[in-house]
């Protein structure tokens, strides 16, 4: 009923369909990962103490330190907490 030769058929055919939507999907994304990746080089880029910041899904507060990687934020008063720069998501000011 089934030959080998038409399973290989088969299995090509549906190894092409698939190669080219991840072709025709990387295609209509790379424009938004550009402007995505951009957005956040320029967000950490100015990240600085004094900046109001949004960061873990709606947490909010005042960056007070810079360092390498994390950064010191006042979420309240005399409520400093550190966390990493790569959890900004905006910055409000």
């Amino acid at each position: 009923m089934f030959t080998l030769s038409s399973i290989v058929n088969t299995s090509l055919v549906l190894a092409m369909f698939l190669i080219v939507f991840a072709v025709i999907y990387y295609l209509l994304n790379y424009k938004n990962i550009g402007k995505r990746k951009k957005y956040y080089e320029d967000l950490h880029r100015n990240l600085k103490p004094g900046k109001r910041i949004e960061f873990c899904g709606g947490i909010y507060g005042n960056v007070t330190k810079v360092n390498k990687d994390t950064l010191e934020v006042m979420v309240s008063k005399d409520n400093i907490i550190t966390i990493s720069r790569y959890v900004v998501t905006k910055i409000m000011d």
